[in-house]
């Protein structure tokens, strides 16, 4: 294992962030239809879900899997950082929470991970996690092959 870099972290978030927003909206459009709701009752509902569907995906699924969807398609899983052991359920939550803080300004906290040697964002800083990435080994010949 080791951490996971920038480009990997950006891509897995953004494949998320398309995930739940996908699920969110079609809930939502979904509620607003059957329920006929008008325009305040479509911002509380979308609202709720919103924050229902952010909950059950960056904490609870990753507090079962260690991964998020998007993270387990690059083969990330996120770890306590102190102890390198699963992280806890109010981690999960701290750092959910963290990602606006990141988020501001300009994602400038997302972008820590191009320069901490560590590649922590600040929602892993502040929350004590680290997203580790499985490699995999390479076999074949350790020498360059030479070409004619």
């Amino acid at each position: 294992m080791r951490f996971a870099g920038f480009w990997i972290r950006f891509w897995a978030h953004w494949i998320d962030f398309i995930a739940w927003n996908a699920v969110e909206y079609g809930l939502e459009w979904g509620i607003t239809k059957v329920l006929n709701l008008d325009a305040l009752g479509e911002q509380i509902a979308g609202v709720a879900l919103t924050l229902l569907i952010v909950y059950l995906y960056y904490v609870e699924i990753p507090v079962r899997k260690r991964t998020t969807p998007g993270k387990r398609l690059f083969g990330v899983r996120v770890f306590d950082r102190n102890t390198g052991m699963p992280f806890s359920r109010k981690q999960a939550i701290v750092r959910t929470a963290s990602y606006l803080l990141s988020y501001a300004p300009a994602g400038a906290g997302f972008l820590m991970v191009l320069f901490h040697p560590s590649k922590l964002a600040l929602h892993d800083l502040i929350a004590g996690t680290a997203s580790l990435r499985k490699v995999k080994e390479v076999s074949g010949p350790t020498v360059p092959l030479r070409t004619a």
